[in-house]
Protein backbone atom coordinates (compact mmCIF):
# COMPACT_ATOMS: atom_id res chain seq x y z
CA UNK A 1 0.00 0.00 0.00
CA UNK A 2 1.25 3.52 -0.82
CA UNK A 3 2.44 5.62 2.10
CA UNK A 4 -0.36 8.15 1.75
CA UNK A 5 -3.17 5.63 1.28
CA UNK A 6 -5.90 6.60 3.73
CA UNK A 7 -8.83 4.92 5.37
CA UNK A 8 -11.11 5.75 8.27
CA UNK A 9 -12.39 4.03 11.38
CA UNK A 10 -15.41 4.86 13.50
CA UNK A 11 -15.58 8.19 15.27
CA UNK A 12 -15.05 7.08 18.86
CA UNK A 13 -11.29 6.89 18.16
CA UNK A 14 -10.84 10.41 16.76
CA UNK A 15 -9.03 11.62 19.90
CA UNK A 16 -6.39 8.85 19.68
CA UNK A 17 -3.53 11.24 18.62
CA UNK A 18 -3.64 13.11 21.95
CA UNK A 19 -3.84 9.88 23.95
CA UNK A 20 -0.92 8.40 22.04
CA UNK A 21 1.21 11.50 22.63
CA UNK A 22 0.33 11.45 26.35
CA UNK A 23 1.67 7.89 26.59
CA UNK A 24 4.88 8.89 24.80
CA UNK A 25 5.38 11.84 27.17
CA UNK A 26 5.03 9.62 30.24
CA UNK A 27 7.48 7.09 28.75
CA UNK A 28 10.02 9.86 28.07
CA UNK A 29 9.70 11.17 31.63
CA UNK A 30 10.24 7.69 33.05
CA UNK A 31 13.34 7.29 30.89
CA UNK A 32 14.89 10.31 32.66
CA UNK A 33 14.76 8.77 36.14
CA UNK A 34 18.10 6.86 35.96
CA UNK A 35 19.87 10.00 34.76
CA UNK A 36 18.79 11.87 37.87
CA UNK A 37 19.76 9.17 40.37
CA UNK A 38 23.05 8.05 38.81
CA UNK A 39 24.89 11.37 39.41
CA UNK A 40 23.57 11.48 42.98
CA UNK A 41 25.02 8.05 43.72
CA UNK A 42 28.39 8.94 42.27
CA UNK A 43 28.39 12.26 44.09
CA UNK A 44 28.02 10.39 47.37
CA UNK A 45 31.07 8.32 46.40
CA UNK A 46 33.05 11.51 45.79
CA UNK A 47 32.05 12.94 49.16
CA UNK A 48 33.12 9.71 50.82
CA UNK A 49 36.55 9.82 49.17
CA UNK A 50 37.13 13.43 50.18
CA UNK A 51 36.17 12.59 53.75
CA UNK A 52 38.81 9.89 53.68
CA UNK A 53 41.29 12.52 52.54
CA UNK A 54 40.38 14.84 55.41
CA UNK A 55 40.73 12.03 57.92
CA UNK A 56 43.93 10.73 56.33
CA UNK A 57 42.60 7.39 55.23
CA UNK A 58 44.83 7.33 52.18
CA UNK A 59 42.07 8.31 49.78
CA UNK A 60 42.24 8.38 46.01
CA UNK A 61 39.66 11.04 45.13
CA UNK A 62 41.03 12.12 41.75
CA UNK A 63 39.97 9.04 39.70
CA UNK A 64 36.47 9.04 41.14
CA UNK A 65 36.21 12.80 40.65
CA UNK A 66 37.08 12.47 36.97
CA UNK A 67 34.57 9.65 36.66
CA UNK A 68 31.78 11.66 38.25
CA UNK A 69 32.49 14.62 35.97
CA UNK A 70 32.20 12.40 32.90
CA UNK A 71 28.99 10.80 34.16
CA UNK A 72 27.45 14.16 35.10
CA UNK A 73 28.24 15.53 31.65
CA UNK A 74 26.69 12.51 29.96
CA UNK A 75 23.59 12.58 32.17
CA UNK A 76 23.13 16.34 31.77
CA UNK A 77 23.34 15.98 27.99
CA UNK A 78 20.77 13.19 28.07
CA UNK A 79 18.44 15.15 30.34
CA UNK A 80 18.61 18.26 28.13
CA UNK A 81 17.86 16.25 24.99
CA UNK A 82 15.04 14.27 26.57
CA UNK A 83 13.46 17.37 28.08
CA UNK A 84 13.52 18.91 24.61
CA UNK A 85 11.75 15.85 23.24
CA UNK A 86 9.20 16.04 26.06
CA UNK A 87 8.57 19.71 25.32
CA UNK A 88 7.92 18.89 21.66
CA UNK A 89 5.58 16.03 22.56
CA UNK A 90 3.72 18.21 25.07
CA UNK A 91 3.23 20.87 22.39
CA UNK A 92 1.84 18.24 20.04
CA UNK A 93 -0.42 16.76 22.73
CA UNK A 94 -1.80 20.15 23.74
CA UNK A 95 -2.33 20.98 20.08
CA UNK A 96 -4.26 17.78 19.48
CA UNK A 97 -6.43 18.56 22.49
CA UNK A 98 -7.23 21.99 21.09
CA UNK A 99 -8.23 20.37 17.81
CA UNK A 100 -10.35 17.84 19.72
CA UNK A 101 -12.34 20.70 21.28
CA UNK A 102 -13.22 22.05 17.83
CA UNK A 103 -14.04 18.57 16.61
CA UNK A 104 -16.68 18.33 19.33
CA UNK A 105 -18.20 21.53 17.98
CA UNK A 106 -18.24 20.08 14.48
CA UNK A 107 -19.87 16.91 15.71
CA UNK A 108 -22.55 18.93 17.48
CA UNK A 109 -23.23 20.53 14.08
CA UNK A 110 -23.96 17.06 12.64
CA UNK A 111 -20.60 16.58 10.94
CA UNK A 112 -18.92 13.18 10.97
CA UNK A 113 -15.31 13.33 12.21
CA UNK A 114 -13.12 10.29 11.66
CA UNK A 115 -9.39 9.66 12.09
CA UNK A 116 -7.28 9.05 9.00
CA UNK A 117 -4.45 6.58 8.69
CA UNK A 118 -1.61 6.01 6.26
CA UNK A 119 0.45 2.94 5.50
CA UNK A 120 -0.08 0.20 8.08
CA UNK A 121 -2.29 2.07 10.52
CA UNK A 122 -0.03 5.07 11.15
CA UNK A 123 -2.14 8.05 12.37
CA UNK A 124 -2.27 10.79 9.74
CA UNK A 125 -4.77 13.49 10.63
CA UNK A 126 -8.56 13.54 10.71
CA UNK A 127 -11.36 13.74 8.20
CA UNK A 128 -14.51 15.85 8.49
CA UNK A 129 -17.53 14.80 6.42
CA UNK A 130 -20.44 17.24 6.31
CA UNK A 131 -22.97 18.77 3.97
CA UNK A 132 -20.35 21.45 3.27
CA UNK A 133 -17.89 18.92 1.88
CA UNK A 134 -15.11 16.60 2.97
CA UNK A 135 -12.08 18.08 4.72
CA UNK A 136 -8.76 16.46 5.58
CA UNK A 137 -7.22 17.95 8.74
CA UNK A 138 -3.46 18.01 9.25
CA UNK A 139 -2.28 19.29 12.66
CA UNK A 140 1.16 20.94 12.85
CA UNK A 141 2.61 22.04 16.20
CA UNK A 142 5.93 23.88 15.92
CA UNK A 143 7.53 24.62 19.30
CA UNK A 144 7.28 28.33 19.98
CA UNK A 145 10.33 30.30 21.00
CA UNK A 146 9.91 32.03 24.37
CA UNK A 147 10.33 35.45 22.80
CA UNK A 148 8.61 34.69 19.50
CA UNK A 149 5.45 36.48 18.34
CA UNK A 150 3.74 33.16 17.68
CA UNK A 151 2.65 34.08 14.14
CA UNK A 152 2.14 31.75 11.18
CA UNK A 153 2.38 33.23 7.70
CA UNK A 154 1.96 31.64 4.28
CA UNK A 155 3.87 32.85 1.25
CA UNK A 156 4.12 31.17 -2.14
CA UNK A 157 2.88 27.87 -0.74
CA UNK A 158 5.44 27.85 2.08
CA UNK A 159 4.63 28.21 5.76
CA UNK A 160 6.68 30.33 8.15
CA UNK A 161 6.61 30.32 11.96
CA UNK A 162 7.85 33.69 13.25
CA UNK A 163 9.69 34.14 9.97
CA UNK A 164 11.37 30.71 9.93
CA UNK A 165 10.22 28.28 7.27
CA UNK A 166 8.61 25.14 8.68
CA UNK A 167 10.30 22.00 7.27
CA UNK A 168 8.56 19.02 5.66
CA UNK A 169 6.23 21.20 3.54
CA UNK A 170 3.02 20.90 5.63
CA UNK A 171 0.85 22.33 2.84
CA UNK A 172 2.23 19.89 0.28
CA UNK A 173 1.86 16.98 2.70
CA UNK A 174 -1.76 17.85 3.47
CA UNK A 175 -2.50 18.25 -0.25
CA UNK A 176 -1.01 14.84 -1.09
CA UNK A 177 -2.86 13.07 1.70
CA UNK A 178 -6.14 14.77 0.79
CA UNK A 179 -5.62 13.68 -2.82
CA UNK A 180 -5.01 10.08 -1.70
CA UNK A 181 -8.22 10.21 0.32
CA UNK A 182 -10.04 11.71 -2.67
CA UNK A 183 -8.83 8.88 -4.92
CA UNK A 184 -9.85 6.26 -2.38
CA UNK A 185 -13.31 7.77 -1.99
CA UNK A 186 -13.75 8.23 -5.73
CA UNK A 187 -12.96 4.56 -6.35
CA UNK A 188 -15.58 3.59 -3.79
CA UNK A 189 -18.21 6.08 -4.94
CA UNK A 190 -17.57 5.78 -8.66
CA UNK A 191 -17.19 9.54 -9.13
CA UNK A 192 -14.93 12.47 -8.35
CA UNK A 193 -15.37 13.42 -4.69
CA UNK A 194 -13.22 16.48 -3.84
CA UNK A 195 -11.46 16.65 -0.48
CA UNK A 196 -10.20 19.99 0.82
CA UNK A 197 -6.88 19.87 2.75
CA UNK A 198 -6.73 21.92 5.96
CA UNK A 199 -3.58 22.61 7.98
CA UNK A 200 -4.18 23.56 11.62
CA UNK A 201 -1.68 25.36 13.89
CA UNK A 202 -2.80 25.11 17.54
CA UNK A 203 -1.39 27.79 19.83
CA UNK A 204 -0.35 30.06 16.96
CA UNK A 205 -1.86 33.17 15.41
CA UNK A 206 -2.38 32.50 11.69
CA UNK A 207 -2.40 35.44 9.32
CA UNK A 208 -5.39 35.48 6.98
CA UNK A 209 -4.93 33.90 3.56
CA UNK A 210 -6.12 35.26 0.27
CA UNK A 211 -9.51 34.19 -1.05
CA UNK A 212 -9.69 31.06 -3.16
CA UNK A 213 -6.78 29.19 -1.58
CA UNK A 214 -7.02 25.45 -2.21
CA UNK A 215 -5.40 24.55 1.13
CA UNK A 216 -6.74 26.25 4.23
CA UNK A 217 -4.20 27.23 6.90
CA UNK A 218 -6.11 27.97 10.10
CA UNK A 219 -6.11 28.25 13.86
CA UNK A 220 -8.23 25.42 15.34
CA UNK A 221 -10.75 27.89 16.77
CA UNK A 222 -11.68 29.15 13.30
CA UNK A 223 -12.27 25.68 11.84
CA UNK A 224 -16.01 25.27 12.68
CA UNK A 225 -16.83 28.68 11.20
CA UNK A 226 -14.74 27.96 8.10
CA UNK A 227 -16.52 24.65 7.51
CA UNK A 228 -19.94 26.20 8.14
CA UNK A 229 -19.10 29.04 5.76
CA UNK A 230 -18.20 26.73 2.88
CA UNK A 231 -20.90 26.25 0.22
CA UNK A 232 -23.18 23.23 0.47
CA UNK A 233 -21.58 20.36 -1.45
CA UNK A 234 -23.09 17.04 -0.33
CA UNK A 235 -26.60 15.79 0.28
CA UNK A 236 -27.47 13.95 3.48
CA UNK A 237 -27.41 10.67 1.56
CA UNK A 238 -23.94 11.45 0.17
CA UNK A 239 -22.63 12.26 3.65
CA UNK A 240 -23.91 8.93 4.98
CA UNK A 241 -22.56 7.03 1.99
CA UNK A 242 -19.11 8.66 2.21
CA UNK A 243 -18.91 7.93 5.93
CA UNK A 244 -19.92 4.32 5.35
CA UNK A 245 -17.44 3.80 2.50
CA UNK A 246 -14.50 5.33 4.36
CA UNK A 247 -15.27 3.37 7.52
CA UNK A 248 -15.48 0.15 5.54
CA UNK A 249 -12.13 0.90 3.87
CA UNK A 250 -10.17 0.91 7.11
CA UNK A 251 -11.87 -2.29 8.25
CA UNK A 252 -10.87 -3.94 4.99
CA UNK A 253 -7.26 -2.78 5.38
CA UNK A 254 -7.05 -3.88 9.02
CA UNK A 255 -8.29 -7.35 8.10
CA UNK A 256 -5.09 -8.08 6.15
Amino acid sequence: MAEDEHALIEGQFWNEPANSLEARIEASKEALVPYYYMPVGLLLMVIYEWLRLVHKYQPQPMPITLLILVVIFFCALKVVRTRGEIRTLEARRDGERQVDEQIRRLQSAEAAVLPAFQGEGTPAGRVVISAHGIFFLETVTPVRAKRGRGTITVKDGRVYADGTEIPDDPIGKARRRAQSLCELLSRSEGGNIPVRPVVLFPGWSVEAQGAGEQVWVLEPGTLPAAVAGAPMALSEAQVCQATFQLTRSIRTIQSF
